[in-house]
């Protein structure tokens, strides 16, 4: 699937899923494929929970180079 046609796939579910959450969850902040991003995404709109009941955030160690 293209990023173009995952984007309109996840796109009325990231619209209800901001209405509940204030925020529209990046699929690039989860661990997961598209298609898992997508089902989690329609769960949580479904269930309304955080995305983050579904999948696991990326994490992303600090290192020396990592200014705060």
């Amino acid at each position: 699937m293209t990023s173009k046609e995952f984007s309109m796939k996840c796109r009325p579910y990231s619209i209800k899923y901001r209405d509940v959450f204030g925020n529209v969850p990046c699929p690039q902040d989860y661990v997961g494929t598209q298609i898992e991003f997508f089902n989690a995404l329609v769960k949580a709109v479904e269930q309304q929970k955080s995305i983050s009941e579904y999948l696991r955030k990326k994490t992303m160690p600090l290192g020396e180079n990592v200014k705060i």
